[in-house]
């Protein structure tokens, strides 16, 4: 394995087709699972779950499902930083690619600030390539890219997938190497 696909369902239910295309011939594996927040990852790494591999890089992508009451903006990128603290003690030397968070529900929610202070946060995390492209999941107006997303407004649908390999392929390539 070179690559370590880690978050939640937007990771854990990449389209099939893409993954396997695309995804796996880079030796990716994914191990997002869904339902997960940020609490959730940094359990599964701090007891060892991952320990068995040894990843080149790492590709992060989790704090949506923290939007949810009790949780703050602050606290997700609180935990977003433990997770990358945690993967460094495990792995000193892999790399990491950290995706912002992807803009959900509607323009007007109240989640796309939250969304955009987590990402302006975790943006200046140290030993990590962070990429935002959260832009290019909406439209001009802000309202989310039609055929992007299912109709809750927060899972992705295969043309969202199909960006998203286009963007972070050549970066895999290059920083597993």
């Amino acid at each position: 394995m070179n690559v370590m696909f880690l978050g939640d369902s937007l990771t854990a239910e990449w389209d099939p087709t893409i993954w396997k295309t695309r995804l796996e011939p880079l030796g990716a594996v994914n191990l997002g699972v869904s339902g997960a927040g940020t609490a959730q990852l940094l359990w599964r790494i701090e007891r060892g779950y991952l320990d068995k591999y040894a990843p080149k890089l790492i590709v992060l992508m989790i704090g949506i499902n923290n939007v949810w009451p009790g949780y703050s903006a602050a606290d997700t990128a609180r935990g977003i930083e433990s997770i990358v603290a945690a993967i460094r003690l495990k792995w000193p030397d892999v790399k990491v690619l950290l995706l912002g968070v992807l803009p959900i529900f509607d323009k007007a929610d109240n989640v796309r600030g939250w969304i955009k202070t987590v990402n302006a946060r975790i943006a200046k995390l140290a030993g990590v390539h962070f990429l935002d492209i959260g832009d290019k999941f909406t439209e001009s107006d802000g309202a989310l890219r039609d055929g992007f997303y299912s109709v809750d407004g927060v899972h992705l649908q295969p043309p969202a997938y199909k960006l998203l390999a286009d963007t972070i392929e050549p970066l895999i390539k290059e920083m597993s190497k």
